[in-house]
């Protein structure tokens, strides 16, 4: 099947739309469940050149003014979920004594995990193996996750995983995905991480048992040369399709509105003054 027929499926037969909101329940007055996945280095005037996200954007909430922190990749990961780069300014394995998103979900009795394509072990260390690489998994840079064997082995899962707590309807809170370096499009192209999400992520998300469900598909940085802007696109439910957000905005816009609307306090750093989104949602 091609990405294209795939596309149209996602399209005609609203696979972007979950069921109908239903009572609060452990997640916020909107969500229930939030997805993050994270793409690669790529300009939002190249993504637009593909129909698959052209489409997408239509069906999405969009933020027109959005840019990573800096450069190299890593730090612009850490600062998604721990609210700052923490000095991080190169790819190399990093070991960080701080509190992140993971820590607030916890305290406030939410779950969350971390799912990493082609990861090869249960809490594997090293900085890549093939087309996995641990710098675009935040979390196994936490010392609070690395050194505790089982919270690591429970929170840091790999796509077999995904998909057996998809079919189950088992998912947390909160999941960060991370794509392999193929089809994040590090190491391939606009087309091939439209393939992906169009023929293997999205239909998976949708055919889930789950309600109230917001998928954050954003990049973590753009090209070097230029003001690092990036497309990031919100697919639910609960959003108004096709509002596009023209307020400058970064990761810490993302991390601000899971922690506002789960109740979780802020992490005191540059989540805690980072715009409000609340026009996203119905």
């Amino acid at each position: 099947m091609t990405w294209f027929l795939s596309l149209s499926h996602i399209l005609v037969f609203g696979l972007l739309n979950w069921g109908p909101a239903q009572a609060w329940g452990a997640g916020g007055p909107h969500v229930d469940h939030f997805f993050l996945v994270v793409m690669e280095n790529e300009d939002p005037s190249m993504v637009m050149r593909s129909s698959f996200f052209r489409e997408l954007k239509s069906q999405s909430v969009y933020f027109e003014q959005m840019t990573g922190e800096t450069h190299p990749s890593q730090p612009n990961y850490i600062a998604m979920v721990a609210g700052d780069t923490h000095g991080v300014d190169n790819d190399k394995n990093v070991d960080l004594n701080v509190e992140h998103l993971g820590d607030l979900l916890e305290r406030k009795g939410l779950d969350w995990r971390s799912y990493a394509e082609d990861l090869p072990g249960s809490c594997f260390l090293g900085a890549k193996n093939g087309v996995y690489a641990r710098r675009h998994v935040p979390f196994l840079s936490f010392t609070n996750v690395t050194g505790n064997p089982a919270r690591c082995a429970a929170k840091i899962r790999d796509f077999n995983d995904l998909e057996r707590d998809l079919a189950a309807g088992q998912v947390p809170e909160f999941s960060f995905i991370t794509p392999n370096n193929i089809h994040n499009g590090h190491d391939s192209s606009v087309q091939t991480t439209a393939s992906w999400l169009a023929d293997y992520l999205l239909p998976r998300l949708k055919s889930a048992p789950l309600q109230r469900t917001i998928v954050i598909i954003t990049y973590d940085e753009g090209w070097r040369l230029g003001d690092n802007r990036i497309a990031t696109f919100l697919v639910g439910e609960p959003l108004r399709p096709g509002l596009s957000i023209h307020k400058p905005a970064n990761h810490y816009t993302l991390l601000r509105m899971i922690e506002d609307e789960f109740a979780l306090g802020n992490l005191g750093r540059n989540d805690k003054d980072a715009p409000v989104v609340d026009e996203i949602w119905k």
